[in-house]
């Protein structure tokens, strides 16, 4: 672990970081530029390569992301492909990057976010469009730039704006969208000053080696597994960052190693246990202690990461094997009700100090009512069907449900289910208690799941046409006074038809009314009414639907 200390960055380095993230945000480069364009800047002062993305072009989350390095790159590779996921309980975990946002509340800004402004003494007015500066990193809790990476992602602000400023009239500077090779901003020093160029770049993919020495007496591990019982159980062990972030005061928020070990057939977990110490060093030293506490050997243990093997390669000697696999099932299981447990708030005593309480109030947020913001788009449609939304968190998954068709213009004369975490949830039916894995919609809040850490799931509709919606969280906010929610914010284009056949038979219903010479041109505009227009939508419509619903909520009645 690295030094976690923090000192704010000078008040001069600041005022220029403040002054260059206004100037993007006037700029507003999202309006052309998405997050498969990188433009990478390597740093005057330390060498160091960012590869930069502007976030924004969805309509939501303006601001820049400067990924550093290798290891930073290699997250946005795993990001593009889906590799990792949002859903990722260790998606946190694999982002080393700067970030500034360029489109937060006021509300949302932290005590040391406004610190940073009064430090510079930069003003800044009205509700929204706060900046706010985070660095990622693995380990740790994202958290303010010290005065290098201050001093950098400035330098960041103002060469991506220029990249964005001249790609506005030809992308071809960009370079080639292949995730491969990227144009980067090279400085170079020229009479006492620093002039940039454009370059090409095609850096190799990261192949991280991690050596692990661990410190293990054999004579010590021979007497332990002496008093124990070799049995033919198989165990499942793993290595990963804790579910909650600790410090000390003065010190930036960081995430705890967490040593687990399960039975792999009954889920039993023999031994379980936070440390700072280095990443893997500690595994013998656990796993004599699941001997010593439960009598018990196993005759194999299975692991996730390569890296371990060095360590396990201890046990070999006395009938221990180690095999390395890509799943394992009961220690993911525990892990995500370690997160539970933390979320309830059961383990107190590991909160950090005073000097991190608003991050852990954000971490383990009490059930309080907040407002959700997702996007829902329609899946398997081109060009996308979508909407945005903002609903409470005590919303129950039935009403949310009506919500969803209500925006989207369904007209309700199916069924429908929610794909959240694995489980399926949805509305009751006849044939629904022969399905094991079915549970009720009525029995469920939005409050009732993690969604800061699954920000994603599916709602899907007609299960004959199979029409699959994903929902993905954008934002999680403090209820506005005198607003009603649920409230639609934005979206585009027409609802398919009922009934068309799903995506595929939508596509087809497109080509032929589109085309008056399409064989099926007549009898679709006949059979559509003749005045279906798939670009057609309308906010106000939409929201004076969704005031009708909030009334009949009101009263009491149900969303038949």
């Amino acid at each position: 672990m690295t030094d976690n200390t923090f000192q704010y960055p000078s008040a001069d380095v600041l005022k220029w970081l403040f002054f260059l993230a206004d100037g993007f945000r006037m700029l507003a480069p999202w309006r052309w530029m998405g997050d498969r364009e990188v433009v990478a800047v390597r740093d005057p002062l330390s060498d160091r390569i960012a590869y930069c993305v502007v976030m924004g072009m969805e309509g939501t989350c303006f601001g820049l992301e400067a990924m550093l390095g290798d290891r930073g790159l290699a997250a946005y590779r795993k990001t593009i492909s889906e590799e990792v996921g949002p859903e990722d309980m260790d998606a946190l975990h694999i982002k080393d990057s700067f970030v500034v946002f360029l489109d937060d509340d006021k509300r949302d800004m932290g005590p040391e976010d406004l610190d940073l402004l009064k430090q510079a003494g930069v003003k800044w007015t009205g509700p929204h469009r706060w900046p706010k500066f985070r660095r990622f990193e693995p380990g740790f809790y994202p958290w303010l730039l010290n005065e290098q990476d201050t001093a950098f992602m400035a330098v960041c602000l103002e060469q991506v704006a220029e990249v964005a400023f001249r790609a506005m009239k030809d992308t071809r500077i960009l370079g080639p969208r292949d995730h491969r090779t990227f144009a980067v901003r090279i400085p170079s020093q020229k009479d006492g000053k620093i002039m940039w160029r454009d370059e090409l770049i095609t850096p190799e993919p990261l192949e991280r080696i991690i050596r692990i020495q661990p410190k293990v007496d054999q004579a010590s591990l021979a007497k332990i597994l002496h008093g124990v019982q070799s049995t033919p159980m198989t165990w499942e062990a793993d290595c990963f960052f804790g579910q909650m972030p600790v410090a000390e005061p003065g010190e930036r928020p960081h995430y705890p190693w967490c040593y687990m070990i399960a039975d792999k057939d009954s889920g039993f977990v023999f031994d379980i246990q936070l440390t700072n110490n280095d990443y893997g060093a500690g595994f013998i030293d656990r796993m004599c202690e699941a001997f010593r506490k439960h009598k018990v050997s196993p005759i194999k243990v299975l692991i996730r990461q390569p890296h371990l093997m060095s360590v396990f390669l201890a046990l070999e000697p006395f009938g221990i094997k180690t095999e390395v696999v890509k799943d394992l099932p009961m220690i993911d299981e525990a892990r995500m009700g370690m997160f539970k447990a933390f979320e309830q708030g059961m383990f107190g005593s590991m909160q950090p100090s005073s000097r991190t309480k608003r991050p852990t109030k954000q971490v383990l947020r009490a059930k309080k009512t907040v407002v959700y913001q997702f996007k829902v788009s329609l899946d398997h449609v081109r060009p996308s069907v979508w909407r945005r939304i903002q609903v409470k968190s005590d919303i129950t998954l039935k009403r949310l449900a009506a919500t969803l068709l209500v925006v989207m213009g369904w007209e309700n004369n199916h069924l429908h289910e929610f794909h959240i975490g694995g489980r399926r949830i949805g509305l009751a039916h006849d044939g629904c208690d022969e399905l094991d894995d079915f549970e009720d919609e009525d029995e469920f809040c939005l409050c009732d799941f993690s969604l800061d850490k699954l920000k994603h799931f599916v709602f899907e509709y007609d299960f004959g046409d199979g029409w699959k919606h994903s929902v993905s969280l954008e934002r999680t906010l403090e209820p506005q006074k005198g607003q009603k929610y649920p409230t639609c914010l934005a979206g585009e284009r027409h609802c398919p038809p009922e009934d068309c056949g799903g995506p595929r038979g939508y596509m087809d219903f497109l080509e032929a009314i589109g085309n008056p010479d399409h064989p099926d041109h007549e009898r679709m505009m006949e059979w559509s009414g003749g005045g279906f227009n798939p670009g057609e939508f309308n906010v106000d419509i939409v929201n004076y639907q969704l005031k009708c619903f909030v009334r009949k909520m009101e009263k009491g009645f149900d969303e038949e």
